[in-house]
């Protein structure tokens, strides 16, 4: 399967068996959470037709695009770190462990709920915009064809990205609650990881007419 960049960064397109489909890498709840295996965990696409494919792909030209957005998103994070300072240094001051924990959790599934959202979002101004109703199919990769050099670094990579966040945690929990400020970034990172990661070049994949 041969796999290509579309101009929105939550989809792939690929050529499969002489046809052509549009797989959605945000379409498992899981691979948000796993993201370097997220091309071993079963995706939702559809096809498409060549002109839609061709009309898809991303060019170079369009990386240009997201210089304005990394330094929005510079900017923007420095906004919000100024605005929850206070917040957070009074959570540190007045708070136990135990209430840090708490809010610690909430935070968590706020963020849960926020990168749903996002990914909710990207898929209906996407859908609208292409005019694709649903993503009815799946693309499967056959797990023995699968090398074992691409498992194992998928594997470490995953389990430092988790060392890094438990350390961020104890931290943010035991030291400083400033520290949550680090966390968030890198939950996003993490989390939104799944939509540029290796993709297992060599393993063969196939078409499920379910959804899964």
């Amino acid at each position: 399967m041969k796999v290509y960049k579309s101009i929105s960064n939550r989809y792939k397109l690929a050529e499969l068996d002489k046809k052509y489909y549009l797989i959605d890498i945000d379409g498992n709840f899981f691979a948000w959470f796993f993201p370097t295996l997220v091309w071993l965990f079963p995706l939702k696409a559809t096809e498409v037709n060549k002109k839609t494919f061709d009309s898809l792909i991303k060019n170079e030209k369009q990386h240009k695009g997201m210089i304005p957005l990394i330094a929005i998103g510079i900017i923007g994070g420095r906004i919000l770190y100024e605005s929850l300072k206070n917040v957070f240094e009074g959570i540190e001051e007045s708070y136990s462990i135990v209430s840090r924990i708490s809010y610690f959790l909430l935070t968590i599934l706020a963020l849960v709920f926020v990168r749903y959202m996002i990914s909710f979002i990207n898929k209906k101004m996407f859908v609208r915009k292409v005019l694709i109703s649903e993503f009815s199919l799946s693309i499967c990769v056959e797990k023995k064809t699968v090398q074992n050099y691409y498992i194992k670094q998928s594997v470490i990579r995953l389990i430092m990205l988790y060392l890094i966040g438990l350390v961020c945690t104890v931290i943010t929990i035991v030291y400083s609650y400033m520290s949550i400020v680090v966390f968030i970034i890198g939950f996003f990172i993490v989390t939104f990881m799944n939509r540029n990661c290796m993709f297992p070049y060599g393993s063969s994949f196939y078409k499920k007419d379910k959804v899964l």
